[in-house]
């Protein structure tokens, strides 16, 4: 089962699937749940996107000039504060905070994804929030016992 929902728009798509397949080699296949092919109704649409949001622990919004101007992504974090999620916003690009999202989430932290070390430090996160801890061996993460 999926950790994370990762929020994104579509026209970012190479980017997104780049970080979550480096996700996924440090906590598991499968470990991230991202719209790949796209869902065709949208009564579907709805029912799984909540579905997938409900089941994750950790919501990725994925932030950029395009996310910002999606109506579907403001739906899928609208709806992850209403249920408590930890959301982690991740800039893609140099876009700057709407107003609307600064408004509404501007007390989070921002974590630009084109900063190696800010990078490292989502990955991080992310690998202890999901149940993973650094060893100082040549695996450095590796599950918590």
């Amino acid at each position: 089962m999926h950790k994370i929902f990762i929020s994104y728009s579509r026209s970012d798509f190479a980017k997104v699937v780049k970080l979550k397949d480096e996700i996924e080699q440090l906590i598991g296949k499968d470990s991230c749940w991202i719209d790949l092919k796209g869902i065709e109704s949208d009564r579907q649409f709805v029912d799984v996107i909540i579905d997938a949001i409900d089941h994750a622990e950790i919501f990725l919004f994925m932030y950029s000039k395009n996310s910002d101007r999606s109506e579907w992504t403001r739906k899928e974090i609208e709806y992850a504060y209403s249920e408590k999620k930890k959301i982690v916003f991740v800039r893609l690009d140099n876009y700057q905070l709407s107003k609307y999202y600064r408004f509404q989430y501007g007390g989070h932290d921002i974590i630009d994804v084109n900063d190696v070390l800010q990078k490292q430090k989502l990955i991080d996160n992310i690998c202890t929030w999901c149940g993973y801890g650094k060893r100082p061996d040549e695996d450095p993460y590796s599950p918590v016992k």
